[in-house]
Formats: C-alpha cells, structure tokens, sequence
C-alpha cells in the first residue's frame, strides 16, 4: 500500500458502493489493526461514509472488530502525539542556532510538518475513537 500510495494512488478512492479501501478493510474485519493503522497514517478519512450511509466504525462488525478499529485509532494517535512532542523539541532546540542555514531550513519545513502532524487530523481521530467508544 505504501508503493500506491507514493505513486500517487489516492487512498480514498471509492469504488462503484461508495466504499473506500477503509471501508472495505473495515467490511472485512478480519483486517488487522496495522492495515486499518496504515490506512489512517497514510491520510484515510474516518469520516467519509459509502452508499449506505455508513462510515468505517459502522461497518467493522461486532466486539473483536470494534477492538481492533480503537486499537488502529488509539496506535495512530500516539504515534502522532509522540512525533509532533518530538518535532516540537527539535525544533525548540534548533530555534536557538544563529546560524543562517538552519533559519532557512526552519521556514522551508514548517509547511510541510504543519501538513503532516497537524492538530486537525488529530482532532478527526479523536472524534473517530469517541464513535467508537459509544458503540
């Protein structure tokens, strides 16, 4: 999934249902963690719902599905908290160095960390694992 990805697949393309590859491994609980993981690291939206009406968290079906939705939403979120502590700390620490370099190379990835470890996904995630919970 990565290779598609990086080649530009888009990870929320939808077949003729509606459904999304989300969706899809949600339909097929029997999916691991780690595939629903992967699919909201690489930008899944949890929130988009096929013809039915229905998003991921409705689909994965009954306890061990739902376990394994929380354990995918709860990995991701940690591990988005933990990169944005340790960016955050990198770069504290570099914000000190005069060095005209690091400056420049500051403001040329601020974007893109903003892009990928902002508080608007999370904020998406935490709402997907509060679905969850009132399951």
């Amino acid at each position: 999934m990565r290779e598609l990805v990086a080649h530009g697949a888009p990870v929320d393309a939808r077949c003729r249902d509606g459904r999304t590859p989300l969706i899809n491994a949600a339909r097929h609980y029997a999916s691991s963690a780690r595939l629903l993981r992967s699919l909201l690291r690489h930008g899944a939206d949890p929130r988009l719902v096929d013809d039915s009406g229905k998003s991921f968290v409705e689909h994965l079906g009954g306890v061990a599905g739902r376990k394994k939705g929380v354990t995918a939403v709860e990995g991701l979120i940690s591990e988005m908290e933990t990169r944005q502590a340790n960016l955050r700390g990198a770069l504290d620490r570099l914000k000190g160095d005069e060095d005209i370099s690091v400056t420049i190379y500051l403001k040329s990835i601020t974007p893109l960390l903003g892009h990928m470890y902002n508080a608007d996904r999370l904020a998406v995630l935490r709402e997907t694992l509060a679905r969850f919970r009132a399951l």
